[in-house]
C-alpha cells in the first residue's frame, strides 16, 4: 500500500463484474455534465455507490471521490481530503492548500474562492462525496454551500446521500443547475433485478426461486444481495425493504450459515473501515488470506473492492454495522488486542489518522502523543491534537506547546489558559516547561504581570523539534517586543527564523517576518523593515493561498511605516487596497487596520472623523486598558480634543500600571499631558526617563520622539539655547538615515518656533545630509502651521485647479465620491467661498496651492 495514502476515503469503489448497467439512469446523469450539482439520495444498500461507480466506469469518467464519516466535520480535515481528492486538478497548488490546512480555524471563504480560482484554470472536474449525510457541522456545511455555487463552470459534483442535504437546492434548481436521482428510481425492475442475480451475483436458481427473491427484494439491490447470500427466500412476510428485522435476519439466515473461522474473521475485521492482506496478516496470522476471500466472495458477502491492485477491501454498511455491534459484545481484553495490532499494521501502511483513530478509541494518550510527533504536520494531527484533553497534553511537553498554539490561532484562549496554568504547574519538576513563560502575553487583558520567558540559550539547549523551539523564540520576542525590549526581541525573532528554515514552514516564516517589521518599526529601522517586508512580498510569490490571505495584513503593515515617513498619500492607497477584505474578515487585523487609518486621518488633519473614529476603537475588548492606546491619544491631546476628563482618566491608568507594564509610548504621553498642565519639571523627569530607556533599547523613534517633546517641554520655560540644539541635533541624527519625519510633524509648532529662533546657527551644527533632511522636516512643519485647510482637503483643492471632476478626485485619492463632496463642502465653508473657481483663486492668493 503507497505510504502516502491518507486513507481508502480517497478510493472510489469498483463495480463488480458484470454489474448491471442502468441504462435509463444513466441516460439521465448524462446531464451531470451540464449541471453544478447531482444528488443521488436513496436508503442503505439502494444501490447509488453501484450506480454511480457504474456510469463513472461506462463513461469512461475520472472522479475524484470522499468517502465521509464522522471525523470529516473537522473543517480542516475535510477541506484537506477534498484537495487530495482534486490533487491531480491542482497540480502543485494542492501542496499549498495543504500548508494553510495544517491547522487554519477560521478563513475558509478565502482560501474557497483561491482554490475556485486555481480549478478554473483546469479542464472537466468530476468530484464525489459518498455519505454527504454524515456531515452534522453547520459551518462545515455552509462552507460546501459557498464552494459548489460560486465553483466554476467545469467543476461538476455529485452527492450520494441518505437524506436532502441543508444546500441551497432551490437556487440550483431554479438556474437548472441541479440533478437529483431518488429512492424510486434506485428501485430495480424485475428484469434489472433478475441481471443482477445472475450475471453479478452468480445465483443459481430456478425461475419460481428467481421470482421469490425479486418479489422479496421489491427492487432493493441491498436486499437482493442479503437473499442471495442467505441462498433462499426466507421472510414469511412483506418484503425485505420493510422489514424490522433486519439484523436477526442477518443472524440467522446469513452469519449463522458460515463456518466459525468466517465468522471469526469478519467480527475481528469489522472496526477497521477497510483491510487488506497487511492488516490481517498482524490481526490474524493464522487465516489464508486468499482462502478466506475467495469463500467470502463466493458466498456473496456483501464486500466491496476498493483497490484491486493492493487488494483493499470493505464491508457493505448494512453488514457493516451488524458486525460491529458483534465485535462490541467481545471481551474487552479481546477488543483492545485486535485494535492495537490493526493500529500498528494501518500505521505502517502510512493510514496515520486510521491509526491514531483507533489508538484513540483504546484511550491510549501515551502512544497518539507519540505518534502525533511522528507526524508530519497534517490537518489529522490537529484533529487529533485539539480532541486531547488538557490533563492529557499536559504530560508531554511539545504535545501541550503544539496544542497550545493550535486553540491560540483559533481564538480559543479559554483552553489556551487552561494549558497555560496546567504547564506552570509542572515547571518546577520539569524545566522544560518554562517555555510556557510569557505566552500569557499573547491573550490576556492583563498581559504584565505575567513570568519572564526562557532565556534563548535554554531554548537552543532543549531537544525538542525545530518548529517547536521556533515557536518558543517566536512568542519570546512577541513577549519582549510589548514590554519594548526590542533589541532582546529582534534577537528572538531572528533565532527563530533560522530554526524555521530548517521546517520550511511559509506561514511561519511569514509571521517572523511581520513581527520582525514591527520590532524594526518601533525602533526606527524603518529601512530594514521595509526590506523585511520585501523579502515577505518574496515569500507570496508562487504561493497564492499566502498571498489571498495575508496581503490585507501586509499592506497594513507597511502602511504604518510609511505613516512614519510621512508617505501618507502611498500609506492611504494601501489602506484603501485592503479596507473590503479587512471588513470581511474582522478580528484582530480589523483592529490593526482601523489603527492605522485613525493615526492617518490625524495626519492628514481629519481630526473629526478621526476622533469619532478612535471613540469605536476604544470600545473594542483588545483595548480595555488606555495605554495600548497612546501612540493614538496623542494626536487627540495634540488637537485640543482631549477632554480633562480623558487625561485624568489616562494619568490615573498610568499611575496604577507597574512599572515595567509601561510601555514607552504610554510614558511619552503622560509627559505630553503634564506640560499641558504646565507640569514641566515632573515632565522632564519623566522624558528623562524615557530617553534612557530608548538609548538602552537602541530605539532611534523613541529617541526622536521624546527628544522633541523635551524640546516642546524647554520650550515653555526659559531653555538653554544650548541644551534646546542638542535635543534637536540628537533629533535629527537619529531620524535622518531612516527618515523618521512623523515626530517632527507632531511637533510641528516646536520645530517651527525653533527654527525661526535658530535656524541658520543651527544648520552649522549639521552634516550635509543631516542639513537636507531637518530643511524638509521644517517645510513639513510650515506647511501645518500656514495651511487653515486639512492635507487632504488641500490634495482636494489642487486637484480641482488640476481640472479633475468629482469621480476624477475620488478615484485618484481613493476615497468614495461622497467623501469628495463632504470634503469640497468643508472647503468652502473655511475659504469662505461658494463655488469651486472662487476656491481656488482664494488658495492661489494665500499660497495654498
Amino acid at each position: 500500500m503507497n505510504r502516502t495514502l491518507l486513507s481508502t476515503r480517497l478510493m472510489m469503489p469498483k463495480p463488480r463484474k458484470g454489474t448491471v448497467l442502468r441504462r435509463e439512469l444513466f441516460q439521465k446523469l448524462d446531464a451531470s455534465g451540464h449541471k453544478r450539482l447531482t444528488v443521488i439520495m436513496g436508503a442503505a444498500g439502494s444501490g447509488k455507490t453501484t450506480l454511480l461507480t457504474s456510469y463513472l466506469e461506462n463513461r469512461e469518467l475520472s472522479a475524484g471521490w470522499l468517502s465521509l464519516d464522522d471525523e470529516c466535520n473537522f473543517i480542516p480535515l475535510f477541506w484537506n481530503y477534498v484537495v487530495k481528492a482534486l490533487s491531480d486538478s491542482l497540480g502543485a497548488a494542492a501542496d499549498e492548500f495543504s500548508t494553510y490546512l495544517q491547522g487554519a480555524g477560521a478563513g475558509y471563504t478565502e482560501m474557497l474562492k483561491v482554490l475556485i480560482n486555481a480549478l478554473e484554470q483546469t479542464g472537466e472536474i468530476y468530484f464525489v462525496l459518498d455519505d454527504f449525510h454524515l456531515l452534522n457541522n453547520r459551518e462545515l456545511i455552509q462552507s460546501v454551500d459557498y464552494f459548489i455555487m460560486n465553483m466554476p463552470e467545469n467543476v461538476h459534483i455529485f452527492l450520494l446521500t441518505r437524506a436532502l442535504p441543508e444546500l441551497s437546492l432551490s437556487k440550483l434548481e431554479m438556474k437548472d443547475e441541479l440533478l437529483r436521482i431518488e429512492d424510486e428510481e434506485l428501485r430495480l425492475s424485475q428484469e434489472e433485478g433478475a441481471c443482477f442475480l445472475k450475471e453479478t451475483l452468480s445465483l443459481s436458481c430456478n425461475e419460481e426461486e428467481l421470482q421469490g427473491v425479486l418479489d422479496k427484494a421489491d427492487g432493493w439491490i441491498g436486499g437482493l444481495q442479503l437473499l442471495a447470500a442467505a441462498g433462499r427466500v426466507t421472510f414469511a412476510k412483506g418484503t425485505v425493504r420493510d422489514n424490522r428485522y433486519l439484523n436477526d435476519y442477518i443472524a440467522e439466515e446469513i452469519f449463522g450459515r458460515l463456518t466459525q473461522e468466517e465468522q471469526t474473521f469478519l467480527v475481528l475485521t469489522a472496526p477497521f473501515s477497510y483491510f487488506n492482506r497487511r492488516i490481517i496478516g498482524c490481526v490474524l496470522p493464522e487465516i489464508d488470506f486468499d482462502s478466506m476471500l475467495e469463500r467470502l466472495l463466493g458466498k456473496n458477502l456483501m464486500l466491496q473492492c476498493v483497490d484491486e491492485v493492493e487488494e483493499i477491501y470493505r464491508y457493505h454498511n448494512l453488514l457493516r454495522d451488524f458486525l460491529r455491534i458483534r465485535f462490541d459484545r467481545l471481551a474487552d481484553g479481546t477488543k483492545e488486542q485486535v485494535l492495537r495490532k490493526g493500529a500498528r499494521a494501518l500505521w505502517e501502511c502510512g493510514d496515520q489518522d486510521e491509526s491514531l483513530r483507533h489508538l484513540f478509541s483504546l484511550g491510549d494518550f501515551t502512544l497518539v502523543m507519540t505518534r502525533l510527533l511522528e507526524m508530519d504536520n497534517s490537518p489529522a494531527f490537529f484533529y487529533y491534537i485539539a480532541r486531547l484533553p488538557v490533563e492529557i497534553a499536559v504530560t508531554d511537553f511539545e504535545v501541550a506547546f503544539q496544542k497550545f498554539f493550535y486553540h491560540y490561532f483559533i481564538f480559543e484562549f479559554d483552553l489556551c489558559d487552561a494549558l497555560y496554568n496546567a504547564a506552570a504547574e509542572r515547571a518546577g519538576k520539569d524545566p522544560r516547561y518554562e517555555a510556557f513563560y510569557g505566552a500569557a502575553i499573547l491573550y490576556r487583558e492583563e498581559p504584565y504581570m505575567i513570568q519572564e520567558p526562557m532565556p534563548v540559550d535554554k531554548v537552543l539547549e532543549m531537544e525538542a523539534h525545530p518548529l517547536t523551539k521556533a515557536l518558543i523564540l517566536t512568542k519570546n520576542a512577541a513577549f519582549l517586543f510589548c514590554r519594548d525590549r526590542f533589541p532582546e526581541a529582534l534577537a528572538s525573532v531572528q533565532k527563530s527564523i533560522a530554526f524555521e528554515t530548517q521546517n520550511h514552514s511559509a506561514y511561519v516564516a511569514y509571521f517572523n517576518q511581520t513581527l520582525k517589521t514591527q520590532i524594526c518599526e518601533e525602533m526606527g529601522l524603518l529601512n530594514d523593515a521595509l526590506a523585511v517586508q520585501e523579502q515577505t512580498r518574496n515569500l507570496f510569490e508562487g504561493n497564492e493561498l499566502l498571498r489571498r490571505f495575508h496581503i490585507p495584513t501586509f499592506n497594513v503593515t507597511v502602511a504604518g511605516l510609511y505613516m512614519k515617513q510621512l508617505r501618507l498619500e502611498d500609506a492611504g492607497q494601501l489602506l484603501e487596497k485592503c479596507r473590503e477584505e479587512v471588513a470581511e474578515r474582522g478580528g484582530q487585523l480589523r483592529l490593526s487596520y482601523a489603527f492605522n487609518v485613525i493615526e492617518q486621518l490625524y495626519l492628514l488633519r481629519e481630526t473629526e472623523q478621526a476622533d469619532t473614529m478612535l471613540k469605536s476603537l476604544m470600545a473594542a475588548d483588545y483595548y480595555k486598558d488606555i495605554l495600548m492606546l497612546a501612540s493614538l491619544l496623542k494626536y487627540q491631546f495634540r488637537a485640543g480634543v482631549m477632554t480633562p476628563a480623558m487625561q485624568d482618566n489616562y494619568m490615573d491608568a498610568y499611575l496604577k500600571k507597574e512599572k515595567t507594564g509601561r510601555s514607552l509610548n504610554s510614558s511619552l504621553l503622560f509627559a505630553r499631558i503634564l506640560i499641558g498642565k504646565g507640569e514641566i519639571q515632573d515632565a522632564l523627569s519623566v522624558l528623562d526617563e524615557v530617553l534612557a530607556a530608548a538609548r538602552k533599547r537602541k530605539s532611534s523613534l523613541k529617541i526622536v520622539e521624546a527628544s522633541l517633546l523635551k524640546g516642546t517641554a524647554l520650550s515653555k520655560c526659559v531653555a538653554d539655547t544650548r541644551r534646546l540644539k542638542d535635543l534637536f541635533k540628537e533629533a535629527v541624527y537619529y531620524a535622518c538615515e531612516n527618515r523618521i519625519f512623523q515626530p517632527f510633524f507632531v511637533e510641528a509648532e516646536t520645530v517651527y518656533g525653533f527654527y525661526q529662533k535658530y535656524g541658520s546657527a543651527f544648520a552649522e551644527m549639521l552634516s550635509p545630509r543631516e542639513k537636507l533632511f531637518f530643511e524638509e522636516a521644517v517645510r513639513l512643519c510650515i506647511a501645518e502651521n500656514t495651511c487653515v485647510l486639512s492635507r487632504r482637503e488641500a490634495e482636494i483643492l489642487q486637484a480641482i485647479a488640476d481640472g479633475l471632476t468629482n469621480t476624477d478626485i475620488a478615484d485618484k485619492l481613493y476615497i468614495s465620491l461622497s467623501t469628495v463632496k463632504s470634503h469640497i463642502a468643508s472647503i468652502f465653508r473655511k475659504l469662505e467661498v461658494k463655488s469651486r473657481v472662487m476656491a481656488v483663486e482664494k488658495a492661489r492668493q494665500m499660497g495654498i496651492i
